[in-house]
């Protein structure tokens, strides 16, 4: 093959590859994009992200896909001012109040809540449930936000308003009262399960054994975080009697006669959770779970076994 020959093939070939180039549709590109995503090739799948909006420089769905890259990725100021160009697209179309591109507005929710704009954020996801007023996750999303920006009068009442919506058995405020413990915030957990512990409440769909255990242990919790140990034992011990079954009740009572000064109770807790959870003996630090995985925790019980070791 001459020189001649052999340029003329490779401009066919050329030809032939920039035709295929040309040709790729909309739909063909997002294939490519998420393989690339979803292997965590971000930077690859922004560049062809951006020669498809070239091609395509109105189309909300490579907008959006272009978003959640970022969002992946953790850049999140990108994915904000991705996000908000997909809505402005969204609004030119009609299309500001489609559920198909809801997702929109609770991803852009997602890094304003993570660039410090709450109060932006929550304004998306309220845009969302008026979109889509039956979706749990709107609901549990915008909760949080509130939880976030420390407006517990609102979060409890968002709490509210998902249980009378869904009359679900494992409801909002167990979740409400995770992240207040989480954020230390122990005297607003104690106040709500209170409430629902209390015999004017009105949470009976969830069966009255459920409420209980969930939230007498929380409340236990938060006893022990703000000091009143006193208040923590009798839930513990009212919550051993529906949780018996469970290491971590036997493991979080011995820490709490421990911290009390009742030394024999401490150790016989603690023999009973042995028998449950072998780790309570052998591997100590190995120990999960909200309370009895930390290092709090962990401590009080090393001393404990200390002390049954030392027993034989």
């Amino acid at each position: 093959m001459t020189i001649i020959q052999k340029v003329c093939v490779f401009i066919f070939i050329m030809i032939i590859l920039v035709s295929c180039k040309a040709a790729l549709s909309e739909s063909s590109y997002m294939e490519i994009i998420d393989e690339k995503a979803l292997k965590k090739e971000f930077k690859s799948a922004l560049s062809i992200s951006d020669e498809a909006l070239n091609k395509y420089p109105e189309s909300i769905e490579l907008y959006s896909l272009k978003g959640t890259i970022y969002l992946a990725e953790e850049n999140f100021y990108q994915a904000e001012v991705v996000y908000t160009k997909t809505i402005k697209l969204m609004n030119e179309s009609n299309k500001a109040n489609s559920r198909e591109y809801m997702k929109n507005y609770q991803f852009r929710s997602v890094a304003r809540k993570k660039l410090g704009m709450l109060e932006l954020a929550i304004d998306d996801v309220r845009k969302a449930i008026e979109i889509d007023n039956k979706n749990l996750a709107n609901y549990a999303q915008l909760m949080f936000l509130y939880v976030d920006l420390n407006d517990l009068h609102n979060a409890e009442l968002v709490a509210n308003n998902y249980l009378d919506l869904f009359k679900i058995k494992f409801d909002a405020h167990y979740y409400l009262c995770e992240v207040l413990y989480d954020k230390k915030l122990y005297h607003d957990v104690i106040r709500i399960c209170d409430e629902i512990l209390s015999p004017e409440s009105n949470y009976m769909q969830l069966s009255e054994e459920k409420r209980d255990q969930y939230f007498l242990y929380s409340r236990a919790l938060s006893y022990i975080k703000v000091g009143d140990i006193d208040k923590a034992i009798p839930d513990l011990i009212e919550n051993e009697k529906l949780w018996s079954q469970e290491s971590f009740t036997y493991g979080t009572l011995a820490f709490a006669y421990f911290q009390n000064d009742q030394i024999k109770k401490a150790k016989e807790s603690y023999k009973k959770a042995i028998e449950i959870e072998p780790k309570y003996k052998d591997n100590i630090d190995s120990l999960e779970g909200i309370f009895n995985g930390t290092d709090e925790a962990k401590a009080v019980f090393k001393e404990i076994l200390k002390l049954i070791e030392a027993e034989r």
